[in-house]
């Protein structure tokens, strides 16, 4: 659903820079995010066996399903044809596949489990190394060729207005679709904040397979990286204020 209503409502968002509603609409695309949604639901006394199933169902249809979701809902133009069929195979390889292997080798391998324990912060911090890679080589290339130079301030004011917005109403849908359903509040909280988080690896990946013809990817990628972070930023004060005296007692205890 907030596939569907992201990536209509950012098409009619009124940006001035072609690329900024593409990579706002890619980033409304996406799936949730692998770790902040449910890290801040269960700060917020959600019920974390419900957060992870989601983020883990979420992340793994996300692969198959996230291509033909642009294909039929980006609206990129009639002379863009999207790879469906090569994206698919591309994050099967690229995102599903790692992880089946890693989850694998951890399991299977008291070594690999214990490596894991003994060095998960460096790995971790390694992980998100990666992850900040792919961005930045975009956005260099970007700069490089003197395209920001041509990007007013208000533009990227817009852009981040746009994504703090659309995820606003993501925010307000599934909380409402959660109530209307009648779930506990605990669930309420985790289905309100995984859902209506998007993530920013996955779109970074899938810009690097996208067509050259939609635009310069450093601009693109901009979108993406605002919305992350203003979703995050937005997200941690309502988990804040959400949270009740209740949630407290048993990390207290």
């Amino acid at each position: 659903l907030t596939v569907v209503v992201g990536a209509r409502l950012a098409r009619w968002v009124p940006l001035t820079v072609p690329e900024f509603t593409i990579g706002l609409t890619l980033f409304m695309c996406m799936p949730c995010t692998i770790s902040s949604g449910a890290a801040l639901a269960v700060s917020s006394g959600g019920n974390f066996a419900l957060a992870l199933m989601l983020t883990v169902i979420c992340s793994t249809v996300g692969v198959f399903t996230v291509p033909i979701m642009l294909d039929q809902f980006a609206g990129f133009g009639g002379n863009v044809k999207l790879p469906v069929m090569e994206m698919i195979q591309k994050l099967v390889v690229t995102v599903l596949l790692p992880i089946a292997l890693g989850k694998a080798i951890a399991s299977s391998s008291p070594a690999a489990k214990t490596t894991i324990q003994t060095f998960g912060s460096p790995l971790t911090y390694l992980s998100h190394m990666f992850i900040i890679i792919t961005p930045w080589i975009q956005i260099s290339n970007t700069a490089l060729k003197g395209t920001f130079a041509t990007v007013a301030l208000v533009d990227i004011l817009a852009a981040v207005s746009a994504g703090a917005l659309l995820h606003m109403v993501f925010l307000v849908i599934n909380y409402c679709g959660t109530k209307l359903i009648g779930l506990s509040e605990d669930m309420c909280k985790s289905v309100v904040f995984v859902a209506s988080s998007k993530t920013l690896p996955l779109a970074l990946t899938i810009l690097t397979i996208l067509p050259a013809g939609l635009g310069d990817k450093g601009l693109i990628a901009l979108p993406c990286i605002l919305g992350h972070f203003s979703q995050i930023v937005i997200d941690s004060f309502i988990a804040a204020a959400w949270k009740t005296p209740a949630d407290s007692a048993p990390a207290q205890k």
